[in-house]
């Protein structure tokens, strides 16, 4: 399972690290309408992003990396300041890259287009266990198991979130956040992992979490609701 927004971050902090960073501005911009978690391999999904950035010539001193399309389809827009990047020979590689996305790729005046087939993962059941199961190795039931620990210990971890009073502070709420997202994807629940994803990244930035958290109250029931009914 892949979360875009994820993906976007991880791919931030390691141009950070770069030295032609001071050089080439490179930003990530994910139309808001798009379903966040996606069916695919993460690390092939930032490679073909970050294959541009040594596809460009010294001359280009800004990318714009755009993401929008639909629930069956990713369009990356690779958008740079001059045409001199534009040759598609080059480009090609990106198609490779992804090539079990049925790529195709396009250029215009003003940059790269690369659509795939990148669908969204699907929300229901809330928890997938059977692809849990198949991804790790191990029977359904077990996987039912480690659900059910899963529940109890979350329960804690949103206690903390709710809490608005000084009993915990932001490392604590961090960490809270951060533990959900991480069971979202290992249980193959990606709008758990998508909503705490996105609490997780307001704690960080220390900005406004009610409307993250609302989000992720209401996945959880969801979760507990699907797994009552499971487990009769």
């Amino acid at each position: 399972m892949i979360l875009l927004s994820e993906v976007a971050d991880k791919i931030r902090n390691e141009i950070r690290t770069w030295p032609s960073h001071r050089n080439l501005k490179v930003r990530i911009l994910i139309d808001p309408s798009l379903n966040d978690a996606r069916e695919g391999d993460d690390w092939i999904l930032s490679e073909v992003l970050m294959m541009p950035v040594g596809l460009l010539p010294g001359t280009v001193t800004g990318l714009d990396i755009e993401l929008s399309g639909n629930d069956n389809e990713i369009c990356i827009f690779f958008r740079f300041d001059t045409i001199s990047a534009l040759s598609l020979p080059s480009w090609n590689n990106l198609a490779k890259k992804a090539a079990g996305w049925k790529p195709q790729i396009r250029s215009d005046e003003n940059g790269i287009m690369l659509t795939i087939a990148l669908p969204a993962s699907d929300a229901y059941p809330p928890v997938n266990l059977n692809a849990m199961a198949l991804e790790t190795g191990i029977q359904t039931d077990e996987a039912r198991s480690i659900l059910k620990g899963f529940i109890i210990n979350a329960r804690s971890h949103l206690e903390i979130l709710r809490d608005r009073t000084e009993n915990y502070g932001n490392e604590e709420r961090f960490r809270a956040a951060h533990t959900l997202k991480g069971a979202g994807k290992t249980l193959r629940a990606p709008e758990l992992a998508s909503a705490a994803m996105a609490l997780e990244r307001n704690i960080r930035e220390n900005i406004g979490t009610a409307g993250e958290l609302r989000k992720l109250e209401s996945v959880w029931n969801r979760i507990e609701r699907w797994f009552e009914g499971e487990d009769t």
